[in-house]
């Protein structure tokens, strides 16, 4: 199959030299979902109009050889101009300079932690329900391009391939919630083996080119209030590229009460702080993990000035339920769990602190 679409691609000439086979990055075949997503390296001597009816062209020659497939062609830059680093030279004012909005989005809030494995993911993706489920229209994106876990928490493995409408995704709602995340768009047992410009290049489209609107009606839509964000764990090229291109509220940073943990989250913190991104505050997770230092975290909040916004214990099925992608904030959740506001309370007082500092 791979040889007979590089063949077509191969075929089509944008000019005398270069086919789009030429400018092919990967190739995703998606049998589960009967898609077939093509990603090819922008050139921008190309007229738009001329590469749009190039790219109808091979798609068409696509679908016909393999109808039950729904090929599309997607275009993004090579990285060639992208810096993975802050020049030493470089002042951290200027980051905050020609930054862009995103269109029907309010409040962009980021969540990071310095490591994985602290419950970052879930945190994020519990603080949107919970924002939902106080009446707030809410979004959340998931920008950990190689180990995306919203779709699995959110219950949404089996969901297909969003739809694109005027070369925008259309992101699925689920429990009051759009979703958007790589995982929707490429198959989650697969390995991604990209180079850092590309990932880059993935969070760009997964922020810019979806529909943040949340749609109550055929003709009836309102903007996101609240864009929650899942960054990877660490500080690196994703981190950096939201920073510098996009007008972000706050970030929320999630730890876990131990040295460890902690030590990376501080780090995560500090690059924060010299981006000139709003630290709202921590979220303690897990906070019965560790008994002999269950104030490790306070005491760190305390001493660097940062808020404790809300410690949230470990709880087994919470663990449960998040594994089987069931919101703890929906009514299927009530049979599994007695003690569910346990968990709600901090996550619940936590949409409430955060509401209150970003209207």
């Amino acid at each position: 199959m791979e040889q007979s679409i590089n063949e077509i691609l191969s075929s089509i000439y944008l000019d005398e030299k270069i086919t789009l086979c030429s400018l092919l990055l990967d190739l995703i075949i998606n049998n589960d979902q009967r898609s077939i997503k093509i990603i090819c390296k922008q050139h921008n001597g190309i007229d738009a109009k001329h590469l749009s009816i190039k790219v109808d062209e091979a798609q068409l020659l696509i679908t016909k050889l393999y109808p039950n497939f729904k090929p599309h062609i997607l275009f993004i830059d090579d990285g060639t101009n992208t810096s993975s680093n802050i020049p030493n030279n470089t002042n951290s004012n200027s980051i905050t300079q020609n930054k862009i909005s995103i269109n029907n989005v309010q409040n962009i809030i980021l969540i990071i932690s310095g490591k994985g494995g602290v419950g970052k993911s879930t945190i994020a993706t519990n603080l949107a329900l919970a924002l939902n489920d106080t009446g707030k229209d809410t979004s959340l994106l998931d920008c950990d391009i190689y180990g995306p876990s919203i779709p699995i928490l959110m219950g949404m493995t089996e969901y297909k391939e969003p739809e694109i409408q005027n070369n925008m995704f259309s992101p699925p709602n689920k429990d009051g919630v759009n979703v958007m995340s790589s995982g929707l768009l490429v198959d989650n047992n697969v390995a991604t083996i990209w180079r850092g410009p590309m990932i880059t290049k993935m969070v760009q489209h997964l922020f810019e080119r979806t529909d943040w609107r949340k749609h109550h009606t055929a003709t009836h839509a309102t903007s996101s209030e609240y864009l929650i964000v899942d960054t990877p764990p660490g500080t690196g090229d994703v981190h950096l590229t939201i920073a510098k291109r996009y007008n972000i509220s706050g970030a929320i940073a999630v730890t876990t009460p131990d040295k460890l943990a902690l030590a990376d989250t501080h780090k995560s913190i500090d690059m924060l702080q010299k981006l000139n991104i709003d630290v709202i505050g921590m979220v303690e997770n897990m906070t019965n993990k560790n008994n002999s230092n269950n104030n490790i975290v306070k005491n760190y909040c305390k001493q660097h000035n940062i808020n404790l916004l809300a410690s949230v214990p470990i709880d087994p099925t919470f663990t449960t339920l998040s594994n089987e992608g069931m919101s703890i904030f929906s009514k299927q959740s009530k049979e599994y769990t007695i003690n569910a506001d346990i968990i709600k309370q901090p996550l619940l007082s936590l949409a409430t602190q955060l509401i209150t500092c970003h209207k």
